[in-house]
Parts: C-alpha cells; structure tokens; sequence
C-alpha cells in the first residue's frame, strides 16, 4: 500500500527502490532520487501502488550505509 525512505543524516542522500520479480525481471520504482536532511521521499502511496506477486522482492538502497530508514506497508 506504501513505500516511504526518510533521511535520517544531517546530509543530503540519494535513495533508489526497485522491484525484483520472481522471474528474474526488475525494474526502478524511483533512482537516485535526492532526500534532503530531516526529509522523506513516498515513493507509493494515495493513488499509486504497485502490486506484487509471490517470490517478488522490493529492494531499496541509499548512497551512504545507515542514512535512511524504510517504511513498507502492505495488504495481506
């Protein structure tokens, strides 16, 4: 249902997320998009979603080690 990274640095980051499907296909959700400081990034939400199917993954990654937390949330 959604998908949030929030900086948790006092510099500016960038995040990418991408989804991984089961068959071996993935595509970006968003790439090296830039957060600012204190700042959040949703990727989905309101009106945008994105389906997933078993075995696939989300994967989301930021341009320094331990600068973003990440929120998913989902419906069962």
């Amino acid at each position: 249902i959604g998908l949030s990274l929030a900086n948790t640095t006092a510099s500016n980051i960038t995040v990418s997320a991408k989804l991984n499907k089961s068959g071996g296909s993935s595509a970006f959700l968003v790439k090296d998009a830039t957060i600012l400081p204190g700042g959040a990034l949703a990727i989905v939400g309101g009106d945008q979603k994105v389906v997933l199917e078993a075995g696939d993954a989300v994967t989301a990654y930021a341009s320094a080690s331990n600068s973003a937390d990440v929120i998913a949330s989902y419906l069962a």
